[in-house]
């Protein structure tokens, strides 16, 4: 009796052994994976944040571009402001009908041009305003991202 009870004792510790053998090889299993995954989630985070910065460089490239546009629109503006406040002193020294209807006549074209320069330019202040939208919307995201990956990297830490 004492050799079976031995025999059973000898059996449970093998199984004890197999299952504490499997335990540890479930656990180096699991290590491993919670380790790719956590290199996956920081490879995505690095590249989710290199298309945001990428987007953000883009974006603050196109308001560059555009400011300097408006400048350059302004000064043409001023420009042609200095020129027709020019023409309007000359021609009103020479004090003639004709002289008159003429200076009349290119008042008129100039109105016309400065005009259409001030339209465009609220159309680029405009058009600065949705990309400052856009940059912020960007940065919220960025935002967003950079609190869900620590709630995620909390997360992993956790496990």
């Amino acid at each position: 009796m004492t050799d079976k009870v031995n025999q059973q004792l000898l059996q449970a510790k093998e199984n004890y052994e197999k299952s504490l053998k499997e335990a540890h090889e479930e656990k180096k299993e699991l290590e491993i994976r919670l380790r790719n995954d956590k290199e996956q989630l920081e490879t995505n985070h690095k590249e989710e944040l290199k298309r945001v910065t990428d987007d953000t460089t883009e974006g603050l490239k196109k308001m560059t571009e555009s400011m300097q546009f408006l400048n350059k629109q302004n000064e043409q503006n001023a420009q042609t402001q200095l020129k027709a406040n020019k023409q309007v002193e000359e021609m009103i020294h020479r004090n003639t009908e004709k002289v008159q209807e003429t200076v009349e006549k290119k008042i008129d074209l100039i109105d016309k041009q400065v005009k259409e320069v001030n339209k465009k330019i609220f159309k680029k202040e405009k058009s600065d305003k949705d990309l400052d939208k856009q940059v912020k919307e960007v940065n919220k995201k960025i935002f967003k991202k950079e609190k869900s990956d620590k709630d995620l990297d909390k997360q992993v830490k956790e496990v």
